[in-house]
């Protein structure tokens, strides 16, 4: 059986030291695919990397439990690709 993770947070910072290998374990207990949502302007261009280097889909989006550190200009930062 293949499993899609459709909401992996693989960009938390508790992650940042091994993240290739937890995706290589995910990939190894079934997940095919996974879907990273980014919560920060702050990690968009980390989460894009990720989607680089792991094959994953991104999503992008200002998550309201972060909304203390969310400025103006954080709306207008979309990435493009």
């Amino acid at each position: 059986m293949s499993l899609v993770d459709t909401h992996l947070h693989l960009d938390a910072a508790e992650f940042a030291a091994n993240r290739a290998q937890l995706w290589q374990q995910a990939r190894a207990g079934g997940v095919s695919h996974a879907i990273v949502p980014a919560v920060m302007a702050d990690t968009f261009d980390e989460v894009l990397a990720m989607r680089e280097q792991f094959g994953v889909d991104v999503a992008f989006g200002l998550h309201p439990l972060y909304l203390a550190q969310h400025r103006d200009e954080h709306w207008h930062c979309w990435p493009t690709t």
